[in-house]
């Protein structure tokens, strides 16, 4: 069965959606189709067609996404016939249709800038393209063209990547997109620019004119210092200016064409600014919407993700999304239960709007596991745990609806001190990445940042142009107080600006108890109710008494994985709180007395699985009543009143479904030498990016291995 019906154990006091009057009981508040999940949607050789579009889009829809990311990609072998070069009128005659279906069932579209990523096209010339600095046989530093070209570019859409750093590229490159100001052409939501993977790109034509005008001396004339031949701190200072010269393109110039482009034809903006050597505060902070990623097992650092949320919460703009889940897991091995967890590490790092990356487009008739992207996490339909998705997606939905009615309670800003990073004699441009972050680590900033988090406070960063702009954007009432890392190099203006502020230090933030017991939080506001999302990333229950700082008189515990809603004793502003490993939950705080004080749950009947082997989803159902669909441990869900036919789980006639990953099946496949890998670029590789073998995987066990009980509240 690919459908199901979800029961959602909510409790007392429902009112209408979002906050109601004080002293009253929160609900969750009504979804919308920004509150769902959304998902990538990789068009290979954008062959797709009306069957497999409205299958996809229902299937979408059932299981609870809000809306879908197109991003036209490489093609798949033995299906040339149905390829669509990118913009062509064919194409566009397939986007269009892509979304009137996907509206047609309630879901959104956006669209990447551009085929593959990053921006560009066959339409650039080679000029246009990126440049580098190397030193050439007769010993001088000289730029050259690196070359580079578009990354896993479908037909229409292969030729060089798009100079970052040139007005006049960019200009080049936003010219082939006159074919959306036609009469009809359909518009995504949003336009999007994926992570900066310009590589070894340092150098525009037009920079020589722009360092002149903005540092106010000739690059030129400095040009032997820029190659390294002085004393090693001229040296520095002359490439922290050509460094901060980039990033003045980049934000001041460049991308700022982009979104002005966008704007003029209604739509909104996504931008992945990590991985550039601008300033990625202000670089965020273009976009409507900036966007973060985590990748990987070991690539998950909320502090770096927060630099995304950050420029949201500084610039006021009220979405923060994320690419999620790459590279979770091998192929067919994730479970629901990692990318919940995974999920958790993107909320704490103030992403509000989750993009699985993701969905890859196939055909109907494709046989099984129909077309797959190379670094997904294979959230599609062919996905054994797709049957079960719809669950999660009811958990980041219930997520995402509180995060989107509240607004951030962040209240101390630390500054990144970005011109001590630049000011270097070695290397050229300096890019930042996710993945290595000694940028981050090993500069003032990080160690700053990991003390204040793991001490219980609650922050954004902000950037020298951000304290520059301090009275429109309003941050002095905004923020409480202002952290400064051991800086070497801060700019005057930045120095003139922060003495105007007259911020205290961080001692006059609030600090929050929950980091000392194991709980990771974020904070958020309501009215005169604070709400923090509380998650236990450890490995084991965390319980304790805890006095939130802002000293409640009525306290609920929000659970958005059932749906529950339950009153929390509170004594003295203080609140007593158990969480499972793994679990999260909203602790929603009033300053007010509770306008009904309901009487306790007493005598509540749990059925408790015990260990599910591998950690897979469990359909529950007890004496024909479907109880639920429990997605990780600990493998407990309340009996209602009525089901039972006896005290003992022997006397009950109970049915548990587990839903098994694929990796026992493409196990088999490979095995068997089936050709389900067919694709026209990296084809499939592994998690280390080396060639895609299941043959030699252990067979995967699967099932209930229990004990399982019923157990009573007394």
């Amino acid at each position: 069965m690919m459908s199901f019906g979800r029961v959602d154990f909510c409790a007392l006091l429902l009112l209408a959606a979002g906050q109601a009057a004080a002293g009253a009981a929160p609900a969750w508040p009504e979804a919308t189709r920004e509150m769902r999940p959304w998902v990538y949607n990789w068009w290979m050789g954008s062959a797709v067609d009306e069957k497999g579009l409205e299958f996809q889009s229902r299937e979408l829809a059932d299981k609870g996404f809000g809306g879908f990311h197109v991003i036209p990609i490489y093609g798949a072998k033995g299906y040339e016939a149905k390829w669509k070069e990118y913009l062509s009128p064919e194409w566009m005659d397939a986007f269009a249709l892509a979304k009137r279906i996907g509206e047609r069932h309630g879901l959104g579209i956006d669209l990447t800038s551009g085929s593959g990523w990053c921006f560009g096209g066959p339409w650039l010339k080679k000029e246009e393209g990126c440049w580098k600095l190397e030193f050439g046989k007769d010993g001088r530093l000289a730029p050259k063209l690196t070359g580079q070209q578009v990354k896993r570019a479908g037909l229409g859409g292969r030729g060089p990547m798009m100079n970052p750093f040139s007005p006049g590229a960019m200009d080049s490159f936003l010219a082939k997109f006159a074919v959306f100001e036609k009469p009809g052409a359909a518009l995504p939501e949003h336009f999007y620019h994926d992570s900066y993977e310009y590589f070894c790109a340092a150098w525009s034509p037009e920079l020589p004119a722009a360092f002149k005008a903005r540092r106010g001396y000739d690059l030129l004339e400095k040009w032997d210092v820029f190659s390294g031949k002085g004393a090693p701190e001229e040296v520095a200072r002359v490439k922290c200016d050509y460094r901060e010269t980039l990033d003045d393109l980049m934000v001041e110039e460049v991308f700022p064409k982009w979104v002005e482009w966008c704007h003029a034809r209604g739509v909104k903006t996504r931008n992945e600014a990590h991985g550039s050597p601008a300033n990625w505060l202000d670089f965020y902070a273009l976009a409507d919407v900036p966007e973060t990623e985590m990748f990987g097992k070991g690539d998950r650092d909320i502090l770096v993700s927060k630099f995304a949320s950050s420029a949201a919460h500084v610039t006021r703009k009220r979405y923060v999304s994320a690419e999620s889940c790459t590279w979770i897991a091998e192929h067919f091995t994730e479970t629901l239960a990692e990318v919940k967890k995974f999920v958790d590490r993107l909320f704490l790092a103030g992403v509000n709007r989750v993009f699985y990356h993701g969905c890859c487009y196939s055909p109907t008739e494709a046989p099984w596991p129909g077309w797959c992207f190379y670094a997904s996490l294979e959230m599609n339909p062919r996905n054994p745990i797709w049957r079960d998705v719809g669950t999660l997606n009811a958990y980041v939905t219930r997520c995402q609806s509180v995060f989107q009615t509240c607004e951030p309670d962040n209240d101390v800003l630390i500054y990144w001190p970005l011109r001590d990073y630049w000011w270097d004699p070695e290397g050229y441009e300096k890019q930042m990445s996710v993945h290595r972050r000694e940028w981050f680590y090993g500069q003032s900033i990080g160690p700053l940042a990991k003390r204040l988090y793991d001490e219980g406070y609650a922050f954004d960063y902000v950037s020298d142009r951000m304290l520059r702009n301090a009275a429109a954007l309003d941050l002095r009432r905004r923020y409480a107080a202002l952290a400064v890392p051991k800086c070497r190099h801060m700019p005057e203006r930045t120095k003139e600006a922060i003495a105007a502020l007259g911020f205290p230090d961080v001692s006059k933030a609030r600090r929050e108890p929950f980091a000392a017991a194991g709980l990771m939080f974020t904070r958020f506001r309501k009215g005169a109710d604070t709400v923090y999302f509380l998650a236990n990333q450890t490995d084991s229950t965390v319980s304790g008494t805890f006095a939130p700082s802002c000293a409640p008189r009525a306290a609920w515990r929000m659970d958005p994985l059932s749906g529950a809603i339950a009153p929390v004793s509170v004594t003295d502003g203080k609140v007593a709180l158990a969480l499972d490993a793994g679990h999260s939950c909203f602790l929603w705080c009033s300053p007010d007395v509770p306008q009904v004080s309901p009487s306790a749950p007493h005598g509540k009947v749990w059925l408790d699985l015990g260990e599910v082997i591998g950690n897979e989803s469990v359909r529950v159902t007890v004496n024909g009543t479907f109880l639920g669909t429990l997605i990780m441990p600990p493998y407990r869900i309340e009996v209602p009143d009525g089901v039972l036919k006896g005290p003992r789980a022997e006397d009950n006639d109970i049915k548990l479904d587990v839903c098994e990953r694929g990796a026992n099946r493409i196990r088999e496949l490979d095995q068997k030498g089936v050709k389900w890998k067919y694709f026209t670029d990296i084809n499939m590789v592994d998690i280390n990016y080396k060639k895609f073998d299941a043959s030699s995987w252990p067979v995967q066990e699967h099932g209930v291995k229990g004990p399982v009980r019923l157990q009573r509240e007394k």
